[in-house]
């Protein structure tokens, strides 16, 4: 204990400096064991004075009983510092407890009579708050209080860690308000309700911190009370609604949220550079009781200062108490009399914009007794979060049986979860929550028939298009696999035909180009394939000298692409609509059948073009011979049918049907796997509840298709429709509004390209989880004598160091053993811990093909099902189609009688102007009589 009596003034000036340092790097989310050790004993002592644990003189009297003497000067120059550090704002970071959080809190307001307290992630924003809640609870033992202001802005600058730059940022303003009641998180009697300030941007979870802790969400809080919102725009009353009936399932409380009279002018966001900009908005006041309480209850002591208007109807679980009408203006919270006419119709004007709002929500109590964000198992994850916001993938990976257990491997494929922010107990919650969905249930309902697609009122059996002969599968009590292999078998047969010579066209060529006209799923999955198999090796032995295209915008320019170059004599157009009807392909199926018959003549259509459809009535309207009709079915959605007639008949017309053979059984045997497997080892299954996982409760909403293999290009386009139609949805299977986000933004590219595109934002900008895609044996091979590896293998060394840049990053004190220059750092520092998947295949067949798109078909039902939403109707594209019917008939009639577009035509102002622009541009063909103006001559015959 006495070695420190001899310590040198050298000595003792550093542990100063390291002491003043631990106190910056502790408001910065440093812990002193990250320190250098010999500053350590003095960095814990600094981090005790900052969070409120030894006063000043306490760490003084330790000191001089150590006998570590110091000289005035560093004695005050240490004080100062320690000084300023305490009146900077308490950076909440990872791994700060909430109690650190409330002794600082209370140093600062007996110091300086006022704090403020800064947190960004979620997860730090709830310490944040439970950190102010225990302050409370402190000072009210002693007859105190405090009241606390929350606005939520932009990442300030001067936030110390990098790693929390470009985040919200929630500011917590605190200030003492004398003697309140104990446990009651409100100043006393008489005075404001605490506020929270919000604006549109305002997250919902930031709001959901504020408002557990008013309401003591754990037992600390008061049984009643009230709390203001300063609600600016509807956007932000929206949120706060989201935000107050999020929290009515496990509160225990009845809620009621008023309007109450008084708008408000305040600020909204401040920039760095820039005026503060302001806003007018609604004061909503929400209110509480216990819930076995009278109705009542929740409303008294609401007269006075800030009352309420007139509330609506109460529901089971709580209020949500629409503004029908304004009140007499009176005297605001904020203790201003609003008496003139113009404050009253401002106010007015306030209660109008948010009525909408409130309305539309009204359902989200109902909604949220039957969520599955009301279970234990979303709470439980929830409360997670704050787990794996204190842990950095670098450190995750380091422990090798958490990556042993989140390494999985089944059906040849090799899928590494280890970069995902996950551990053992968040897979082992995850599958908590598939167990509260009822996963299994609604997995093994797909399968068996069951109409789980409730709006259309079909079942889901896509599956089928590739079950085996000796399976059976149900629709209204019917096996529909002997009918799958009828269109099957008709293919293969047709197919053949037309591959040998055999089928030839109306001038006795053979058929040696396909044109395949659909759109949505009817192209996107199909031209995947495709471009899948196009140069795999038996593959392409199969469809030498052969040639498929796809048209599907009904763009000119699309049509033209499609069929320059191609011969009309041996060409065939397979023509795919469900019913025949679909504006854009039957459009284009006009449009090739002009071409053909230009040039072959109208006996021509018979035998160059056949469909895919079940309206045999039109095909045979159209001119197609109705034998020449391939079926599919209503329970197959369009973007689920690639495995049918839709993609199965143009791709066997190239490749032969042995090829698609393959294909669907590849798909099949990822579907056994998906019904059969445990969930723990069910790759679908993992893929799907980790995407959930990403979406709504760590908050990352897209996702990024990263396959290193330039053959899957096409592979990010399909699965984007796939999971957003199917997906982007707002409210569940009952058409309750969603309480969380659901719903995620795929893109992507093939690697190396995407490097040179958008890498640069998921590395540095946000956070976008990763799928990387790699093979293991290449389709074409290609080495260099002279290289070190080969193309594929320089593909691949990518492959695994992207993902491994995105986990690990690169920190500040990498660059400076490097000899960066300073100014240079903060532009080359990587934060890391982004997280990705890693998906290995051993090769790409037509076999393997199948299992990758049936394992993306399936994690996309995951998500559905574990939502609790409909992935197999998708509505959201109807209401366009309708509005396109109507701006075609006024284009018609504009080009006909020559004339504009103007009001009295039902378009508002922006759409009229914006139609007469492209009238006014168009040239104008004028004929004798109506004739077809597309030629065949006008495309000439060269190769593609």
């Amino acid at each position: 204990m006495n070695s420190g009596r001899g310590s040198s003034a050298a000595a003792q000036a550093a542990a100063a400096r390291g002491a003043a340092a631990a106190v910056a790097a502790w408001r910065g989310g440093l812990r002193p064991q990250q320190q250098p050790a010999a500053a350590r004993p003095a960095a814990r002592a600094a981090v005790a004075c900052a969070a409120g644990r030894a006063q000043p003189q306490q760490q003084q009297s330790q000191q001089q009983w150590h006998g570590q003497q110091q000289q005035q000067p560093q004695q005050q120059a240490q004080q100062q510092a320690q000084q300023q550090a305490e009146q900077q704002p308490i950076l909440v970071a990872a791994g700060t407890a909430p109690g650190a959080v409330a002794r600082a809190v209370q140093v600062q307001l007996s110091r300086f009579g006022g704090a403020e307290v800064w947190a960004t992630s979620a997860a730090n924003q709830l310490t944040a708050v439970a950190g102010l809640g225990e302050a409370h609870a402190a000072l009210a033992a002693r007859g105190q209080g405090l009241v606390a202001t929350a606005v939520l802005s932009g990442s300030d600058q001067a936030v110390p860690d990098e790693q929390k730059r470009g985040l919200r940022k929630l500011t917590l303003r605190v200030a003492p308000c004398g003697a309140a009641p104990p446990g009651a998180w409100a100043p006393p009697a008489g005075g404001a309700p605490p506020r929270l300030s919000s604006n549109r941007t305002t997250a919902v979870p930031a709001l959901a911190a504020v408002l557990t802790a008013a309401l003591g969400d754990g037992g600390g809080g008061a049984a009643s009370g009230a709390l203001v919102v300063e609600a600016r725009g509807e956007q932000a009353v929206t949120r706060v609604l989201k935000a107050a009936l999020a929290l009515q399932a496990g509160a225990g409380r009845r809620l009621s949220l008023a309007p109450m009279a008084g708008p408000v002018a305040d600020v909204v966001a401040e920039k760095r550079g820039e005026p503060p900009r302001t806003a007018r908005g609604l004061l909503l006041r929400l209110a509480w009781a216990p819930a076995e309480a009278p109705a009542e209850e929740a409303e008294a002591g609401q007269a006075g200062p800030g009352a309420p208007l007139r509330a609506g109807t109460r529901g089971a679980r709580g209020t949500i108490a629409p503004p029908l009408r304004t009140a007499a203006p009176q005297k605001s919270s904020a203790g201003t009399a609003d008496s003139s006419k113009s404050a009253s119709a401002a106010l007015a004007s306030s209660v109008n914009v948010n009525v909408a709002a409130v309305r539309s929500l009204s359902s989200m109590d109902k909604a949220m007794e039957g969520s599955i964000a009301s279970s234990d198992a979303w709470k439980a994850l929830q409360e997670h979060v704050a787990e794996i916001e204190n842990t950095h993938l670098k450190d995750l990976l380091a422990d090798q049986v958490r990556c042993e257990a989140l390494l999985k491997e089944d059906q040849g494929l090799y899928i590494d979860f280890s970069r995902q922010r996950m551990t053992q107990a968040t897979v082992k919650k995850l599958m908590d929550l598939a167990a509260a969905a009822d996963l299994k249930g609604k997995i093994e309902a797909m399968f068996r028939g069951d109409h789980i697609n409730s709006t259309e009122d079909r079942a889901v059996l896509h599956v089928a298009t590739r079950a085996r002969r000796d399976q059976v599968m149900v629709d209204n009590g019917k096996n529909v696999v002997p009918d799958v292999w009828e269109v099957l078998d008709k293919i293969k047969v047709f197919s053949e035909k037309v591959r040998s010579g055999e089928w030839k066209g109306s001038t006795g060529k053979p058929i040696k180009s396909i044109v395949a006209i659909g759109i949505g799923g009817s192209f996107l999955g199909p031209l995947f394939v495709h471009t899948a198999l196009r140069l795999e090796p038996q593959s392409m032995s199969k469809s030498t000298g052969r040639t498929l295209r796809f048209l599907a915008n009904v763009d000119p320019i699309d049509v033209a692409r499609a069929l320059n170059g191609l011969d009309p004599e041996e060409t065939m157009a397979v023509v795919i609509s469900k019913t025949f009807t679909t504006a854009e392909t039957m459009l284009n199926a006009r449009t090739v059948r002009s071409w053909l018959t230009s040039q072959l003549g109208e006996a021509a259509v018979a035998k160059h073009m056949v469909a895919v459809s079940t309206n045999l009535k039109l095909v045979k309207e159209f001119g197609i011979d109705p034998e020449n009709a391939f079926g599919f079915w209503d329970w197959v959605g369009g973007r689920y049918s690639v495995c049918s007639a839709v993609g199965v008949l143009p791709l066997s017309l190239q490749y032969g049907f042995e090829v698609m053979e393959q294909f669907l059984s590849g798909a099949n045997a990822m579907d056994d796997h998906f019904r059969e497997t445990p969930l723990e080892s069910n790759l679908p299954v993992l893929m799907g509840l980790t995407s959930v996982w990403n979406i709504s409760f760590l908050g990352y909403p897209a996702r990024a298709i990263l396959p290193y293999c330039q053959a899957l290009s096409k592979l990010a386009p399909h699965i984007q429709q796939v999971s957003m139609e199917s997906n982007g949805k707002g409210v569940d299977i009952n058409g309750s509004v969603l309480p969380f986000e659901a719903g995620e933004i795929d893109f992507g590219e093939p690697g190396t390209n995407g490097q040179h595109s958008f890498y640069q934002l998921i590395h540095q900008g946000r956070v976008v989880p990763c799928d990387f895609i790699g093979i293991v044996r290449s389709q074409q091979s290609v080495y260099l004598k002279d290289e070190i590896v080969s193309n594929h293998d320089e593909l691949m060394c990518n492959f695994f160091a992207q993902a491994d840049a995105l986990a690990y990053g690169k920190s500040r004190e990498e660059l400076r053993s490097q000899n960066v220059p300073d100014y240079l750092i903060p532009h080359r520092s990587f934060t890391g811990n982004r997280p990705s998947t890693s998906l290995l295949l051993p090769e790409l067949t037509a076999y393997t093909v199948g299992q990758l798109l049936s394992l993306y078909e399936h994690q996309v039902a995951v998500q559905g099902f574990v939502w609790n939403i409909n992935s197999f109707d998708q509505w959201g594209v109807e209401l366009g189609k309708v509005l396109a019917s109507k701006v075609r008939q006024m284009i018609n009639a504009s080009r006909n009688k020559h004339r504009f577009v103007n009001n009295s035509d039902g378009f508002n102002y922006s759409t009229t102007r914006l139609l007469n622009k492209y009238l006014q541009g168009k040239t104008q063909l004028l004929y004798p009589e109506p004739r077809d103006v597309f030629p065949a001559e006008l495309l000439e015959h060269r190769p593609f």
